[in-house]
């Protein structure tokens, strides 16, 4: 028989795996024009990523051209006592071998994007296709279609009340940096100049 290399030996092979090989993000705008990505959406390889929030980095006056990162979540409800809801976005998901007989697969997902509502295109101009209706978020679970996503994009682009944000400490983007204080809201400081 022939032997095969396994694709990865240990944690940081996983993460260096899933960053280089597998894409993490896909374009709704051409998603049914990709196969890779198509095929997945017809085969009903559909699913929804339900997440705390998402980062995203502007540019700013920190030294050497660094960018700050913000952390982007759902709007709280002003009269909730409740925890905050997970934002819920459409993505795709597939499972790949690894060549290991310990693990022979890895499930992997892609979130996919669609252009900036009004409410951050400050931050930047793409955002994940959040999903605000829990009927079209059953839909794309159960009857994915070209037609639907077109629904999900211009439902995730007129919503423009559900965001909120907050800037978070640059460390958080060191792969060691890990934790609670990863999103974290940063306090403004200011530096009094002597005269």
């Amino acid at each position: 028989g022939t032997a095969t290399k396994p694709l990865y030996n240990d944690e940081k092979d996983i993460i260096k795996m899933c960053f280089s090989n597998l894409c993490f993000n896909a374009r709704s705008d051409t998603l049914f024009s990709k196969p890779t990505f198509s095929r997945l959406a017809l085969r009903g390889n559909t699913c929804i990523v339900a997440l705390d929030g998402y980062f995203e980095w502007k540019s700013s006056p920190l030294p050497k051209g660094n960018k700050q990162p913000y952390f982007v979540y759902r709007k709280e409800e002003e009269q909730s006592l409740k925890k905050r809801e997970p934002l819920l976005m459409a993505g795709l998901w597939t499972r790949v071998s690894t060549g290991r007989l310990d693990t022979p697969e890895l499930d992997s997902f892609a979130i996919l994007t669609t252009e900036s509502c009004k409410q951050i295109e400050w931050l930047h101009h793409r955002m994940p296709v959040c999903i605000w209706d829990m009927d079209l978020a059953r839909k794309w679970l159960t009857e994915p279609s070209e037609k639907l996503k077109n629904q999900l994009d211009d439902a995730a682009r007129l919503n423009n009340e559900g965001f909120s944000w907050h800037k978070v400490t640059p460390e958080m983007s060191k792969l060691q940096f890990r934790g609670k204080e990863a999103i974290a809201e940063m306090k403004e400081t200011t530096k009094s100049v002597k005269h």
